[in-house]
């Protein structure tokens, strides 16, 4: 049987990074017989529609993806398998739909050796990550209301215990903050099986990292001040992103600068006004008593996800304040 290692996600919990890193090593994976799939090579395989969906999955897409010619494994990475991002329009935040996921999942075990990976984040970090993620996509919504509307939907343990349970073979539940607090490429490779990633001494590639939280703010500001178009949202966070290592806010000329480089020139006047605006806010999304009630809130999942035995790292990383 093939043996088939499939990372399930969260988004916003170190997928890029896993993926860029597949990208990066594809071919020496291949040398070893193994078989990178991504999200563009499981749309080029789709045998039925969207087989990055797995809820979709027939037993013909489990044996499509199992019959990869000249490959003894196929390395399947995918954030969205069991649902979207929450807070995406119609995706429910405790992701509904795995239960689609883990029986696809056993189809696919029929005809292959399954290994299923899933990396979870603690919730608090989680929201603040996709807050930001909004913000970047023109959102402009303040964290409290975010924190408020989507917070209380994030639980984990009710899918813990549905991968505990399942049946499969082999089910690891990774948690992000101990597996990035010192990540390596030979890190990364164990997690998926990858023969040869013992000897990779790199550091892995740069995800897809959030804008710091001030630059996130003056982002904000800009969102909805000028009503940024979807072509000039990314150009505006380049402007952004290359001031994230200063330990201060640039100067308004210096952001109006950098604007002007980038093609968003209208956003020069608004430079100022943007910095102002993200002095003026807090400097971490939850102050320290949001957090502490939040995580409250959540104590309960929390301890039921970590109790499953099919969940790796230090669990106290997720008890600190």
């Amino acid at each position: 049987m093939k043996r088939l290692v499939v990372h399930v996600g969260l988004q916003r919990a170190g997928s890029t990074t896993i993926q860029r890193l597949l990208e990066r090593r594809r071919d020496e994976l291949a040398g070893h017989g193994v078989k990178v799939v991504l999200r563009g090579d499981l749309e080029a395989l789709r045998p039925t529609p969207r087989l990055a969906d797995l809820r979709r999955w027939t037993a013909r897409s489990a044996s499509t993806i199992g019959s990869v010619r000249e490959a003894t494994q196929v390395v399947i990475s995918e954030e969205n398998l069991l649902g979207r991002i929450p807070d995406h329009a119609h995706a429910a935040s405790s992701y509904s739909g795995h239960r689609w996921a883990l029986r696809a999942l056993r189809l696919a075990e029929t005809l292959n050796d399954v290994h299923v990976r899933w990396i979870v984040r603690r919730h608090d970090r989680l929201l603040e990550s996709i807050y930001t993620f909004r913000v970047s996509g023109g959102s402009t919504e303040d964290f409290d209301s975010f924190a408020a509307r989507v917070g209380p939907g994030l639980r984990w343990a009710g899918v813990g215990r549905a991968f505990a349970h399942s049946g499969l073979r082999d089910v690891r539940i990774r948690l992000f903050e101990d597996l990035f607090l010192d990540p390596s490429e030979a890190r990364l490779g164990a997690l998926l099986l990858l023969p040869g990633s013992e000897c990779w001494t790199e550091p892995p590639p740069r995800g897809n990292a959030a804008l710091p939280w001030s630059l996130s703010q003056a982002l904000l500001y800009l969102n909805r001040a000028a009503d940024l178009r979807k072509d000039e949202r990314r150009p505006t966070r380049r402007a952004l992103r290359s001031f994230a290592t200063e330990r201060e806010l640039p100067s308004a000329d210096e952001l109006a600068h950098a604007f002007e480089e980038r093609g968003v020139s209208r956003l020069r006047s608004l430079a100022e006004s943007a910095l102002s605006f993200a002095r003026e806010q807090r400097a971490a999304a939850f102050t320290d008593e949001q957090r502490r009630t939040y995580l409250r809130s959540v104590a309960d999942d929390q301890r039921d996800l970590l109790a499953l035995p099919i969940v790796d790292g230090d669990r106290a990383l997720w008890s600190e304040p």
